[in-house]
């Protein structure tokens, strides 16, 4: 499973159409099997393609503008990442990505160890790849954006990652 998700980080495209969405005057919840994580009431629900068919669940969120998203995944049944050999999965991931920029640093998202890489793949656009690992089951927050929207999308990306919770 590791190979897979390292592939999958490296190559992934943010292939995105709106498919609709739910606005108002609060931020919009979104709730899975057994997570929850809220967007921006800004932002719509939108169509992630077959980027990773090997996802058990994949989808994205947006201002629905461009190729400016997040995209959710996840993946189960995978090997166990913890605080035990994460550093191990670190090594591996930093050797694999060649976008990257900085990274992979150790963080906590919802409590779990997570790794995160900040890339900049072409010259106009930067992405931040977060994941975290709960046991065999891995949720990758990939977020992308132009450089000229970094500021809009890293406050919506952030509220998605922050309001993270599994049940």
């Amino acid at each position: 499973m590791r190979k897979v998700t390292i592939a999958l980080l490296v190559v992934l495209p943010l292939s995105l159409s709106a498919c609709g969405g739910e606005g108002g005057d609060g931020d919009t919840t979104f709730a899975g099997d057994g997570y929850s994580l809220t967007y921006p009431t800004d932002w719509e629900e939108l169509d992630a393609g077959e980027a990773s068919p090997d996802a058990a669940l994949l989808t994205a969120f947006g201002p629905g503008e461009g190729l400016d998203a997040l995209l959710f995944e996840v993946f189960e049944d995978g090997s166990v990442v913890d605080e035990s050999n994460i550093g191990a999965f670190q090594e591996d991931l930093a050797g694999a990505v060649r976008e990257t920029t900085e990274g992979p640093t150790r963080l906590t998202v919802a409590g779990l160890p997570a790794l995160r890489i900040l890339a900049h793949p072409q010259p106009d656009r930067r992405r931040r790849v977060t994941t975290v690992f709960d046991g065999t089951t891995m949720y990758i927050f990939d977020c992308g954006y132009a450089t000229d929207r970094a500021a809009e999308m890293l406050e919506g990306c952030d509220l998605i990652e922050e309001s993270f919770e599994i049940d």
